[in-house]
Formats: C-alpha cells, structure tokens, sequence
C-alpha cells in the first residue's frame, strides 16, 4: 500500500478507532504496526480492523471526518434485515496525475455530496444500483475536478 494511503488512515480512520495506534512514533508505518488491529482491507482500501469506539443508535460515528460524512448509513441485507453498514465502508484514493480517480464516478457510482476540508476531498457517493453508499476521500482532488454536480457540503454543513 502507497505511503499516502497509510498516512489517510492514520490520519482519518485511528483517531475515531478503539484501538488506535502509538502516534510518539516516528515513521507512519511504524505508527500502524503498534496497532494489534491494523489490517489492510483485501481492496487495499482502508484499515479492515477499525473499530469505531462511537456509536448512535445503530450507525457507527467516523470521528476525524466532517458532517455529513461521518456516517454511511444502513443497507438492507438479502434476509430482509436493515443492518449498519461497516463502519470502514470508505475508500482512500490519492490524486495520480492521469486522475483516472475520475472513471470510478458514472451513472453507477454518482458523487452526490462533497467538501474540501485541508488537502482531502470527501465525497459521499450512490450506487443506485445496490442501493449503497459510501465515503471517498480523495488525497490531493479539488471539488471543481469531480465529474457531474455534487453539492458543496460546506454552504449548508452547519444545518447537519
């Protein structure tokens, strides 16, 4: 996994996390190696071992994230029941320069909402086809780059 990724979810995902990891270290891997949950997810997206340690109700809190996007709600299950999604249901991407980050949003993913907070773009975005949705932070991205037209989080963030 790229150094960036790593630093995404020391970063966003440990803060929020039961676990956590040693931050007075020096080196982000080593960081994540004093972690006993650390475990990159198969899709090499995220820390597959996050737990969060806030919940309310059912859904489970991303603290580190803004509104809007702590959160990625519930889906239904094939038994019919509506469960929480995993709370680690996010993607961390880091701009290449070919930003052919830009091919993962069409008619079947769609960016719905989004917001610029330091250098991370979080982006919440449906997949009308599986009824699911999920968090994308995208390292380095300018909302202006997104294909079709999110809304800006950031006019309307203090009514979440």
């Amino acid at each position: 996994m790229a150094r960036v990724h790593l630093e995404m979810i020391r970063d966003l995902q440990c803060p929020g996390c039961v676990s956590g990891c040693d931050s007075d270290l020096d080196d982000v891997e080593d960081q994540l190696a004093s972690c006993p949950r650390f475990e990159v997810d198969k899709r090499m997206r995220d820390c597959s071992g996050h737990v969060a340690g806030t919940r309310s109700n059912f859904a489970r809190i991303l603290l580190g994230f803004p509104k809007g996007f702590m959160s990625v709600g519930f889906h239904q299950e094939r038994t019919g029941d509506w469960v929480s999604n995993r709370e680690a249901d996010i993607e961390f991407l880091a701009v290449k320069e070919d930003e052919s980050w830009k091919d993962m949003f069409d008619h079947l993913n769609i960016a719905v909402w989004a917001v610029k907070r330091d250098e991370d773009l979080f982006v919440r975005a449906y997949c009308p086809r599986n009824d699911h949705g999920r968090i994308i932070v995208i390292r380095g991205a300018e909302f202006e780059q997104l294909p079709g037209s999110p809304l800006d989080v950031s006019e309307f963030q203090d009514q979440l």
